[in-house]
């Protein structure tokens, strides 16, 4: 999304708890859904080469895994014909875990709607499903999505598992672009009556920006979680899950809030599962009006990490804030978007104002915004590009922390160099612990310690490291000592 930078480096999450798998080519970084599966296979292996061979290690983009975790043999083929075949077999079994997350939540559906197809059909084949009112396509998330007006427009879904997955654990996935409206809109429901008691809604309060998610199982049992949706994004994606007596909502692939009953909630009724056509409308909701897309209906409750792998990026820079040396430019990438209109400013340096992926070549440094409007919600963006004159660099300020915490929260994970465009060349960069024994080295100045050694996390503590590096034809030494904190 939009501001959403902290989703493009994070921890490569490929099963039910982060696990950490560091290899020559780094961090593979997993949080994807398989449902972008459209492209040229030929230009999708490009864009993985290219991202892998150029990206710091950990930075490697969200869009670019899209793919890679998308595509398999094709992909592959491609891979070892560029590639030696070590590295190949690494991406692979990055791949192979990509694919495992998404593939473990896909078990459990009993219900998915993805609207491409222009209707409401299930695309399990699983329940029944009746709608009232026009069934729109526009650009979706992932294909196409179905607009509801607000009027006499809505759906019903039917199946003996709909009628009796809010008894047990489950969770609900969906993406929609609300429009401009006052009032409480009534989006997904389950309930018979507009009472109090036994009923599962999720709504969407206009005027507050506001998503609520109510599951009632009585008055003194039921639990009421909320969110607020950030500005200049116009698709979000929420997940509601229930996990026993715990009850979360996420925004966005991440979880924005939670509660936990003293005892387990359990809604039963005989309800449908309704779209715009909850039995409060007119009492205190109005129906939907927006955009819906991918709805999918779990038998089982999320992970975090299965949140994460269902989100797809959409309207935001691939592109993270950079640093180039004078004269030097940068390329920029958008994920996938529904826009078609775009405008960059300050249009200095701008190869084309109009594109979102063109050329910004500054003469210094410049926070750069790129604007573009979606029906009725405008998306906006930035990127701070900082110019480097290479002449007036400092071979004595090298810039390097004094601790770091490698406990794969995406945040000060690895230890390395803060600005290694001082660096001309690195002759070696080394580690050692308090014995003595060197615990890393490399030769790369974008490369660092995840605090790893002998394939095993090392244990807090003072480390030492010394570098060797060329600057302006001299040959240069610095050392130091860092904490290791967990």
């Amino acid at each position: 999304m939009l501001n959403s930078k902290n989703s493009i480096e994070i921890d490569f999450i490929c099963l039910n708890t982060a696990i950490s798998f560091h290899f020559m080519l780094g961090f593979i970084n997993c949080a994807v859904s398989k449902e972008l599966l459209n492209g040229v296979i030929t230009w999708v292996a490009i864009l993985i080469l290219t991202e892998i061979k150029s990206s710091p290690k950990g930075q490697m983009d969200i869009h670019t895994l899209v793919y890679f975790c998308v595509y398999k043999k094709q992909a592959f083929s491609i891979l070892v014909k560029k590639y030696s075949f070590k590295e190949t077999i690494v991406l692979w079994i990055g791949l192979f875990l990509c694919i495992q997350v998404t593939a473990q939540a896909d078990k459990n559906l009993i219900s998915f709607f993805s609207f491409d197809s222009c209707t409401i059909k299930d695309n399990l084949k699983k329940a029944t499903a009746s709608n009232v009112g026009p069934l729109t396509c526009v650009c979706g998330v992932s294909g196409n999505a179905l607009i509801w007006n607000g009027g006499l427009n809505f759906a019903e879904w039917d199946s003996p598992e709909l009628k009796a997955f809010t008894a047990n654990d489950f969770s609900v996935s969906f993406y929609f672009k609300p429009k401009a409206a006052t009032g409480t809109m009534d989006i997904i429901s389950k309930r018979e009556n507009c009472g109090i008691d036994s009923f599962f809604a999720i709504r969407y309060v206009a005027d507050q920006r506001t998503v609520v998610a109510d599951f009632v199982q009585r008055v003194d049992n039921n639990g009421s979680l909320h969110t607020v949706l950030p500005l200049n994004q116009c698709w979000f994606h929420i997940v509601f899950t229930r996990a026993g007596n715990k009850l979360s909502l996420f925004l966005d692939g991440q979880e924005v809030d939670t509660r936990t009953n003293n005892y387990t909630i359990a809604v039963v009724n005989k309800a449908k599962l309704a779209l715009a056509n909850s039995p409060c409308l007119s009492v205190t909701d109005i129906r939907f009006a927006g955009a819906l897309d991918e709805l999918k209906i779990f038998n089982k409750a999320l992970s975090k990490a299965e949140v994460k792998a269902l989100y797809t990026p959409i309207d935001f820079l691939l592109t993270q804030d950079t640093v180039i040396f004078k004269g030097d430019n940068v390329l920029t990438r958008l994920s996938r978007s529904c826009a078609t209109k775009f405008q960059w400013s300050p249009t200095s340096g701008v190869a084309d104002i109009t594109k979102s992926n063109t050329i910004l070549s500054p003469v210094q440094t410049t926070t750069y915004y790129l604007k573009t409007d979606q029906d009725e919600c405008m998306i906006r963006d930035t990127i701070k590009v900082t110019v480097i004159d290479a002449s007036n660099l400092d071979c004595n300020e090298i810039q390097m922390p004094n601790a770091f915490t490698p406990n794969h929260d995406g945040l000060n994970d690895l230890f390395r160099i803060g600005n290694p465009y001082v660096v001309t060349a690195l002759v070696s960069f080394d580690i050692f612990d308090r014995w003595g024994e060197k615990v890393f080295s490399t030769a790369d100045p974008k490369d660092g310690w995840d605090g790893r050694f002998g394939n095993q996390e090392v244990n807090p503590g003072l480390f030492v490291y010394h570098l060797k590096y060329v600057c302006k034809g001299s040959t240069l030494h610095k050392s130091g000592s860092f904490a290791l904190i967990k």
